[in-house]
Order: structure tokens, then sequence, then C-alpha cells
């Protein structure tokens, strides 16, 4: 089998840090061939009628051994082609046209050596200017006689029809019913990336390999995500430690548990359909602004305070785990809230008379992405919780003499901030804020890459396309999904 390494290793060499999709020959002959169906299903039970009446042309079959359909894909003098290993066979009934539906004959076309150009037009692939060599036969049916006395046709009529069709007309009505293949487009495979630009076309042989010249996106879930792969984690405040002179510090403690998970096995083996990653374009994904969650407090009253502040993650660094087959996210977590403490004094209003700053000290966040196959047609990215340290809440906090004595005193208001202030801010605000960051964070990262559900057929296996396909090094990656048994 070829390489999942071997193939990153040309995308890398021709397209460098642009993304690209490497399709295999057995995924262009396999698209062929749907387009081929597809077609020829629009024609299914419509009469095609001749000029003697009496009798139509009905398309009903179209077969191949999807298992065994191989591409090979040649370079052309102007591009690229794909030759299918396998025949098809199109099947056509020759039936009557009175609304008896009785049937004269079937005419089998066996269709080899077929040959399609494939052209870019982005986002599709165009298949053209279809070559082929057919082998036609011709074999009566057991309605013959009943047909023939339902519509009166001469027998010899019937036979010049049936012979222009099976033996002068084949050439000319498969290249009719190839001309319906026309393109595909590869949005509906790739379903989370975005194509930028004119296609670039090249191949190592064994898959045609798309470069587009404005690089590829990949975009963020369609929807909100419907699967929760942190398992339980506890984000706890505790163990207060009061300095005596304006400093206080809390612990965060951190319980993870992680999800049971059931992902596929990832092999270094080259996929149906690929998607080369180069690292600059999977840290632009993933270096992104993200949306701090706000804390936001109030108490009023004769001493009132607010206090009001956030949590956020910032990015930190993005590496390649070749072993491990994934991708790991490190991220730096922020935390901080100021409060203001005020006294309301009769005929003035209200005065300060402290402040309070928490911040939450140097933690980190580490996430893990791997690929998986699901329901053995898709690729999908799922995110785990691999590291997590938390740090102390460190507050700091001073008086504005003025009016503290109005207010009650400094022991007062040192103990408002200390234990009903801060202490709500680190032992609740903030351990509830940090929890649902994180949680949010690892599952809105969890999204479909690749969906070849509507071509489990074309698997080499009865498995579908249950194996995720993994190669690189440390500057990017090759994703795609096979079949393996």
């Amino acid at each position: 089998m070829d390489t999942s390494s071997a193939l990153y290793a040309f995308l890398k060499n021709e397209a460098g840090n642009q993304a690209a999709i490497a399709i295999s020959g057995d995924a262009l002959s396999s698209l062929v061939v749907k387009r081929f169906q597809e077609a020829a299903g629009k024609f299914t039970n419509i009469m095609i009628p001749l000029q003697i009446s009496g009798v139509s042309v009905v398309p009903r079959t179209v077969n191949t051994d999807v298992h065994s359909l191989r591409g090979l894909i040649q370079k052309e003098s102007s591009g690229f082609s794909v030759a299918l290993s396998s025949p098809v066979e199109i099947e056509l009934s020759l039936m009557t046209d009175n609304g008896t539906n009785l049937e004269y004959s079937a005419v089998l076309y066996n269709v080899r050596a077929l040959k399609f150009r494939v052209d870019a037009a982005p986002p599709e692939l165009i298949f053209s200017e279809p070559e082929f060599d057919v082998d036609p036969s011709l074999n009566p049916a057991a309605t013959r006689g009943d047909a023939i006395a339902s519509t009166g046709i001469r027998e010899e009529d019937l036979l010049r029809i049936e012979g222009a069709i099976a033996f002068l007309m084949h050439e000319r009505i498969i290249a009719d019913i190839f001309s319906g293949v026309g393109a595909v487009n590869l949005q509906d495979i790739l379903t989370s990336f975005r194509f930028s630009g004119a296609w670039r076309l090249v191949s190592d042989g064994k898959a045609l390999c798309i470069v587009p010249s404005g690089g590829i996106e990949i975009l963020p879930p369609h929807e909100c995500p419907d699967v929760d792969t942190v398992g339980d984690l506890d984000v706890t405040g505790s163990n207060k430690q009061d300095a005596g002179d304006g400093h206080a510090a809390w612990d965060l403690g951190v319980v993870h548990t992680p999800s049971a998970t059931h992902l596929s096995n990832t092999k270094d083996v080259a996929g149906f359909v690929n998607v080369y990653l180069p690292k600059p374009i999977l840290e632009v994904r993933f270096d992104t602004v993200r949306p701090s969650i706000p804390i936001s407090l109030r108490s009023g009253g004769f001493v009132n305070w607010g206090a009001d502040g956030s949590v956020w993650l910032d990015f930190a660094k993005l590496s390649i785990d070749i072993p491990g087959k994934s991708l790991i996210l490190e991220l730096e977590v922020h935390g901080s809230v100021h409060a203001d403490i005020s006294v309301k004094v009769p005929c003035v209003g209200n005065r300060k008379v402290a402040r309070a700053d928490a911040s939450l000290g140097p933690s980190t966040l580490a996430v893990r992405y791997r690929f998986s196959s699901v329901d053995n047609s898709r690729l999908v990215l799922r995110a785990f919780l691999e590291a997590i340290r938390i740090g102390k809440v460190e507050v700091e906090f001073e008086f504005f003499s003025k009016w503290l004595a109005f207010a009650g005193g400094q022991g007062l208001i040192a103990g408002l901030i200390l234990d009903t202030i801060m202490q709500k801010i680190a032992e609740h605000n903030i351990p509830v804020e940090l929890r649902k960051m994180i949680r949010k964070e690892v599952n809105s990262q969890n999204m479909d890459l690749l969906d070849l559900a509507k071509y489990t057929e074309f698997a080499k296996f009865a498995y579908g396309f249950n194996v995720a396909s993994f190669g690189g090094d440390a500057d990017g990656v090759l994703i795609g999904l096979l079949s393996d048994g």
C-alpha cells in the first residue's frame, strides 16, 4: 500500500506552505462511476421514442464491480486523465410504446478501456472527452412474441432497430449517456474546507493533487457541536492564604476524568481522499481570538461594591505529534477581576474607600486533536483535554483613608474584601467560568472534515471507509479516509 508519508512528502515538495487536496486514482474512478450512475438514472423509465412506432428504448441498469474498481491517473499533453480498470455494463430495454410495458429485447453494452479527461473549475472537477471500447450484445426477451403481437410491428423492422441500437448506434448512445457525468463538486466531500483561487493540478501517478492558488481555509463547525469529549471536569477554589499586608491567595484545584472514547485506528496509508495541511494553515485555524467570558458582581447598601472582570484563553503553541498521529494545542489561561468598594456619605454621595484586584497565576491548557473515522464514512476531528494546570488566584487590595473610618474602619472593609467579595470570586465565579470556558473550547473543535457517505459502495472492503489515514512531520500533516480489512 502507498503510505501517507510518501504522498505527504510529494505534496510538501509541490505545495510547500499551501494546503492541497489529494484524490486517489480509485477515488477519481469512483467519482466518475457515481456521477455516471446518477446521470443514467435520470433516464430510467423514460421512454426514448424512435422514428418507427411501436418501439421505445429504456435504459435499465448501470453496473460495475465497484469493490475492485481502480483508477489509473495518466499525464496527458495538456492535463490529466483517469482510466477505469473495470468495465461498465449498460443495459437498455427495447419496449413496447403502447402502454403494455412488454419487452422485445435487451441490449447490453460492455464498456471497457474507459478513460476521461480531468479538468478543474473550482470547486468542481470536470470529467469530459470519454474514450472507450465497447462490446455490444443483443438478447431477446421472454415476452418478445407477446410484444410483437401487441404492437403489430414487422419482425424485419424490429430486427433493423435492434441491430442499429446494438451494433451501429452504440458509440453515440454511450457517449450521450457519459456526457451526463459532467462535474463533481468537491465541496460536498470536503465539508469543512473552503477553496480560494485557481486550481493547479499535479500528480505523483497515484493521486490527483489540487493546489488552490488562494489556499484552503479550515472552517469552524457548521453547527453547535453535539459531541462532548471533555469528560468530567471540576475546578474548585479553596485554602485561602492571607498574607496580612494587602495580599491574599486562593488555591484552585482541578479534577478531570477523561471521557470514554471509541476512536478508529489511524494508519500511515494514503487515503481514498486526502487533505494536505501545512503547519501555518493549522496555526491560522487554531490561533484565533477567543471571546472572553465576563464576570460581574454587585452589592448595594451603605457600603456598596462592584466587581468586573473576565477569564480568557490565548494561543501559545501548536505542535504535531507524529508518533501519536495527532495535533497538540497549548493555550494560556488568564483571568482578572477588579473590584471597587465605596461608602455612601450623606450630602456627598458615594466615595471610594478601597479597591481589590484578583488575577489568575500562570495557567496552561493542552488539547489533543485526533482524526478518526465515524460511521465508516466520515473523517472527524475530535478534541480531548490532554493536560491542565491552573495557578493560584492572587489578590491585592488597598485602602483610601479619607472616608475609611466612616465606612467602619479598615478591619471591616478588609473582611468584606477577603471573606465576601474575593472569596466569592475565587471560590465560585472564576472556577465556574473556567470550567465552562475549557469545556466550550474543547468541544467547539469537534467537527466533520470529510464526508464519503455517497461513496461507501466503492470502498475496497465491506467495512466502508473505516480507518483514518495520517502522515506528516513537524511541518504539516496529510489526513484522509481509507477502507481497510
